[in-house]
């Protein structure tokens, strides 16, 4: 036997087939490592079809499986722009937080911006963030929210309104981590505009600005 690969499909007319090769983990049995974004994002029963091709060069059909995959657009894209950011800077908070600062410029959005269908508000300004390195402060809270929670933190989204310069209150985005019974504010737009402050991990209590829920 030279080698085992898996057709794998979800569509009916085959039109989201992908080709993957097989591992073997031993006793004769072998492995595949998927992913939906090869099928078109697309969740349900899936057919896996495997074949052998032996060392003749003769490819032949060795069985046929099906199995469920859950989950969704939003989860899976996000996902993958999280892990891309993992690779990137390691699993550590603040370099995460440094990662949304310098690769996201600020960018007026309307406020606030319709989320595509599918989609938690959150999750939204999160991609705007990671596809587009563009966004206002909620694109900012969002991107570090996902990357935040990801790595295992007791992390809020927020949507709230600060002090302004100009008098008054206006629209904005953070997130609020709690940490050993504390909570701290973390506000990566902020930081991008007033870097010689520092707005990661705020006290609550006493933050550079006046953040209100």
């Amino acid at each position: 036997m030279r080698k085992v690969e898996v057709a794998l499909w979800r569509d009916s007319n085959q039109g989201d087939i992908c080709w993957y090769p097989a591992v073997a983990q031993g006793n004769g049995v072998y492995a595949i490592k998927g992913n939906v974004v090869n099928h078109k994002l697309h969740f349900g029963v899936y057919q896996a079809q495997a074949y052998v091709t032996l060392k003749n060069g003769l490819r032949i059909p060795a069985g046929i499986q099906s199995g469920t995959i859950e989950g969704s657009e939003a989860q899976i894209r996000i996902s993958n722009h999280v892990n891309d950011v993992y690779d990137q800077v390691g699993h550590d908070l603040y370099a995460c937080y440094k990662w949304v600062v310098d690769n996201v410029s600020y960018k007026k959005l309307p406020i606030p911006v319709e989320p595509k269908e599918g989609y938690t508000a959150d999750q939204w300004y999160a991609v705007l963030a990671f596809e587009n390195h563009q966004g206002n402060c909620f694109c900012y809270a969002g991107a570090f929210y996902q990357l935040a929670k990801g790595l295992g933190y007791d992390a809020k989204y927020v949507e709230g309104k600060v002090a302004m310069a100009a008098g008054g209150y206006g629209p904005h985005g953070w997130v609020e981590i709690t940490k050993d019974g504390a909570t701290y504010i973390c506000d990566p737009d902020m930081q991008d505009e007033a870097p010689r402050y520092n707005f990661y991990m705020q006290s609550a209590n006493s933050p550079v600005i006046k953040y209100v829920r």
